[in-house]
């Protein structure tokens, strides 16, 4: 009898990266106008300027100014979070809060204190938020177009609800750091717009814009844990 030969044991092993993370989770019946953006999906779709806010584009209901994003003096200086309109509502009538701690700026941010930063009676440069925070201390993004407890009262937009992240159980920390200015852009002008200027084209934008944000996770003991975080953004503009 012949006898059987036994073939040699093969393993196989695949990777394949991770699918991205679900865009936000709508409210289930019971909780309806809510829409939650978890920190898997902050980490897979929060530009590179760092501003958590502009994650909103996702949601059907949240607008953004047409204009953001141009290429002018004012808007590549500007380091602000973008403003956002919840369900039609104006930018500046959201509540937003931190860990159930409002954060709305009590100045003026749609008249001279908004739009005229050297007015003499006003503070300039005012935003819609009063703090805002790096993805990396962020852990949910919870964000109610309609339906809305009155316990969030005092508004007529929508909530803009931002946790924080739990420090980690072990210990470790992150540094990002990032940078851009005019030699790494192309400025691109539109040919109806080359038309009209007659070749008389203007200067492009001269800058430099910098962000650097800090964090780390301190375990103390099994029931004390320390999370601590800093961040610093500026940016420097040459006016002709």
């Amino acid at each position: 009898d012949e006898k059987a030969e036994r073939l040699p044991k093969v393993s196989i092993e695949a990777t394949a990266a991770a699918p991205p993370a679900a865009a936000y989770q709508a409210a289930d019946p019971v909780d309806s106008g809510t829409s939650k953006i978890t920190r898997r999906a902050l980490e897979d779709r929060t530009p590179g300027n760092g501003d958590v806010i502009e994650t909103l584009k996702i949601l059907p209901f949240a607008n953004f100014d047409s204009n953001q994003g141009v290429a002018t003096q004012e808007s590549i200086q500007d380091l602000r979070p973008a403003n956002v309109s919840i369900s039609g509502g104006q930018f500046y009538d959201n509540y937003f809060a931190i860990d159930g701690v409002g954060v709305n700026s009590r100045l003026d941010v749609v008249g001279i204190g908004g739009t005229n930063l050297q007015h003499y009676n006003e503070t300039g440069g005012n935003s819609a938020q009063t703090i805002w925070l790096d993805t990396n201390l962020i852990e949910s993004l919870t964000v109610r177009d309609s339906n809305i407890s009155a316990q969030y009262g005092g508004f007529t937009g929508g909530v803009v609800q931002v946790e924080t992240r739990q420090p980690s159980h072990v210990f470790g920390g992150s540094v990002t750091f990032g940078c851009t200015n005019d030699d790494l852009t192309s400025f691109k002008i539109p040919n109806a717009t080359k038309t009209l200027l007659a070749g008389v084209e203007p200067e492009p934008p001269k800058y430099d814009k910098c962000k650097i944000n800090a964090t780390l996770d301190l375990p103390i003991n099994e029931k004390v844990r320390v999370l601590l975080g800093a961040g610093r953004q500026e940016t420097e503009m040459t006016y002709y």
